[in-house]
């Protein structure tokens, strides 16, 4: 009977320690639940004191300086592009994005946008009828990619067309020390958009443009008999093209943007009532980040990953899967105990078992 009752013992045992197995398990699973929904969205959302300046050089095969709308070429252009968030509501955020550089002694005109962005997927979001006039709502990714990017095409912003061009991944690869998804695109050429064009002429003098085609004959001649012919105007009324290829590392856990390299081109045409005719290019220019900017885009991509690794897909997996075992393995002890479990005998059983035994011993 003490067998008996050492083997009902172990049984109980192993009842309620499955009951605390599937209870540790369903904990574990929902924390991971939580941590997915809740806990790593916030933690990987975009900063509101996001604040990120890169800086870049390279050299401009051609470019057009704006104060004399002269050419020069093959000069060494620097510049910087700063990233920065001015005000987050809720999952929105409004970023500014400003580049300033310089192409020689010739200081360009600084660029500055208002992007309204998603501050989880940085895609464009809504914009609010108290933003700033001039936001935009950006169709593609503009200053960085997501928390854990993976190797697939991406919509980017190309800001200058007011479009959005294909971010292919070609490749993964060690860049600056670090595992790195690799995106090029290609912008094909394309008319510069309205919003893109403030810091360009409308319109220019015939002289200011046969100065500007110094050198090239033939286009001096094509302008100068348009104007005879009254096909163009004086001043001259001016459109503008834009293409660039451009490459772009990424760290995919934190999706910065490590290192990128950019050659684009400018045209401009000039209008007639026909069509458009090309004058010549007033940029054409490759310019890449410094390694200043690569090791410290690094760091900062290594000092992200770190911080939302306790939360990241991998620790979510880890503890629904753990969560998993565990209910599972309740369960079994939990099933297992209860078929084998035999209800206790109860005193009454026992009196009459001894009871029979005594008559039948007489």
């Amino acid at each position: 009977m003490n067998r008996a009752l050492r083997a009902d013992d172990d049984l109980v045992r192993l009842h309620n320690l499955g009951i605390a197995a599937a209870g540790l398990g369903v904990v574990a699973m929902g924390s991971a639940a939580a941590i997915s929904l809740v806990v790593y969205p916030a933690s990987s959302a975009l900063s509101p004191t996001y604040d990120v300046e890169r800086e870049y050089s390279g050299t401009a095969a051609l470019i057009l300086d704006p104060r004399t709308f002269t050419q020069m070429r093959n000069v060494p252009v620097r510049g910087t592009h700063r990233i920065r968030v001015e005000q987050v509501s809720g999952d929105r955020a409004l970023v500014r994005d400003t580049q300033d550089a310089v192409a020689g002694e010739a200081h360009l005109p600084v660029l500055s946008r208002l992007w309204s962005v998603d501050r989880h997927t940085l895609d464009g979001a809504m914009t609010a009828s108290t933003d700033p006039q001039g936001t935009v709502v950006p169709k593609g990714l503009t200053f960085g990619w997501p928390h854990d990017a993976s190797c697939r095409d991406y919509q980017v912003w190309i800001a200058d067309i007011g479009a959005s061009a294909q971010a292919r991944c070609v490749r993964r690869e060690q860049h600056g020390g670090i595992a790195t998804e690799v995106f090029t695109t290609e912008v094909r050429d394309h008319p510069i958009a309205d919003s893109a064009r403030a810091t360009l002429p409308a319109t220019v003098p015939v002289a200011v443009l046969e100065r500007s085609t110094a050198g090239m004959p033939v286009q001096q001649a094509q302008l100068r008999m348009a104007v005879d012919a009254g096909i163009v105007s004086d001043p001259v009324r001016l459109s503008y093209s834009y293409k660039a290829e451009i490459t772009t590392w990424v760290e995919p856990r934190s999706g910065r943007v490590v290192d990128e390299e950019r050659h684009e081109v400018r045209t401009v045409y000039a209008v007639t009532a026909a069509t458009l005719a090309p004058l010549t290019t007033i940029q054409d220019t490759t310019v890449r980040d410094t390694p200043q900017t690569v090791a410290a885009a690094v760091a900062g991509a290594k000092a992200e990953a770190t911080r939302t690794r306790p939360y990241g897909p991998a620790a979510q997996l880890a503890l629904a899967g753990s969560g998993a075992v565990l209910l599972l393995v309740g369960l079994v002890g939990y099933v297992v105990a209860r078929r084998r479990r035999q209800p206790a005998p109860q005193p009454w059983e026992e009196a009459d078992a001894t009871h029979a035994g005594s008559h039948s011993a007489v």
